[in-house]
């Protein structure tokens, strides 16, 4: 490897790492917001009763869908930078995990989706 592909590599892998940090802070960001919006909208619509709770779990767990498709983007761009198998294996257990996640989280959204058209019948 050349000198300028060297240095080429360590830019790349350090704007990784702040990229990562970016992600995160979104995520986390997105999470934080959407748990204030999903409360405030229950209270909101408390009166409703078991529509209002499925109305707060759909647009929380859409929110936590989103950021762990950003958190699973990112996870994805680092394992162009592993070096070890060991690093590989953590990665892509993270990854596992976080797909297994979310796709149960979208079970979960289409479970409430159809409870919710039952009771606006």
């Amino acid at each position: 490897m050349s000198k300028v592909e060297k240095v080429l590599n360590s830019i790349l892998k350090f704007d990784i790492t702040y990229l990562e940090l970016f992600v995160y802070f979104i995520s986390s960001f997105i999470i934080f917001f959407s748990i204030l919006y999903s409360i405030y909208y229950y209270i909101l619509n408390f009166d409703k009763g078991e529509l209002a709770t499925l109305e707060a779990k759909i647009k929380l767990s859409n929110a936590i869908s989103l950021s762990l498709n950003f958190i699973l983007t990112i996870e994805i761009l680092k394992i162009y930078f592993i070096k070890t198998y060991k690093q590989l294996i953590i990665v892509s257990t993270l990854v596992i995990l976080k797909l297994v996640l979310n796709y149960f989280l979208t079970l979960e959204i289409d479970d409430s989706q159809r409870k919710k058209k039952l009771y606006t019948k």
